[in-house]
């Protein structure tokens, strides 16, 4: 069983990377609690907008924020599925891709 979950989990960082790289936002349902609700509306709206911005709404619907990528940097990251934070890939200042969990 533990074998079927770190694969599952693999399989949803590659659909993530693969997304990621073609610009499109990935949003990964994580349940219907209010803040995986949240979590996905903010995701859909904060595309294309700058890292301030993003910062204020995840500060305003009471959302943990990651950066997960900048430019070429990646930074370190958990395996844990959390419905109440917010990952973001940056290019340029701008929100370039973001993800749910």
């Amino acid at each position: 069983m533990k074998t079927m979950s770190c694969l599952f989990a693999c399989c949803l960082c590659l659909a993530a990377s693969a997304q990621g790289v073609a610009g499109a936002p990935l949003i990964l349902h994580t349940g219907d609690s209010a803040k995986g609700d949240s979590c996905e509306s903010v995701a859909l709206t904060i595309v294309g907008q700058s890292f301030a911005h993003a910062e204020q709404l995840a500060k305003q619907h009471q959302l943990l924020l990651r950066r997960y990528r900048q430019d070429q940097h990646s930074y370190p990251g958990t395996m844990d599925v959390r419905p109440d934070r917010l990952n973001i890939d940056l290019q340029k200042g701008r929100v370039f891709a973001a993800r749910c969990g």
